[in-house]
């Protein structure tokens, strides 16, 4: 899938999906990094918590990034992001007029056919409906919702 740009100086910034979100350092101009950055640091709680109590903070990161410069065995740097991160980062592309191509590597094996016979209770239905229409996620509900059985049912219907 690409995206649509009006970039045209730009290489166009591969988006490989594989655990994590990979792009080539390269690729990616430095206000798009920035912005990245930005919104995938956060300030520590624990750090504020510890602040605002009067105890050492010392050992406590002031910040929390959710990104992760690495590099291969052949020196290229690949910035790494959640994977759940998608639909921000393709936004922020197309803001900053990035061109962007996704290229899909997760693995898939050959369908196996459950039959499941869950019966599930109406906000199970719809969380699980939800999950399947959106391709993923994550879902939150109290303990002893049925959290676990809507995840064995999400995986039947897959």
């Amino acid at each position: 899938m690409k995206g649509i740009s009006t970039a045209t100086t730009q290489a166009t910034l591969n988006i490989h999906i594989r655990q994590a979100l990979f792009l080539n350092r390269d690729d990616i101009p430095d206000a798009l990094l920035n912005e990245i950055a930005r919104t995938l640091t956060i300030e520590n709680p624990k750090y504020q918590e510890a602040l605002k109590a009067g105890r050492w903070t010392g050992g406590l990161d002031k910040f929390l990034s959710y990104y992760e410069l690495r590099a291969n065995d052949a020196g290229d740097k690949f910035l790494v992001l959640p994977r759940g991160f998608l639909p921000s980062l393709l936004q922020l592309c197309n803001r900053y007029q990035v061109r962007w191509e996704r290229r899909d590597h997760t693995f898939s094996c050959d369908p196996v056919k459950f039959n499941s016979k869950i019966q599930l209770r109406d906000y199970q239905s719809q969380a699980v409906e939800a999950a399947i229409e959106k391709g993923g996620g994550v879902i939150v509900s109290p303990a002893g919702s049925g959290k676990t059985v809507m995840g064995l049912e999400i995986i039947a219907r897959l």
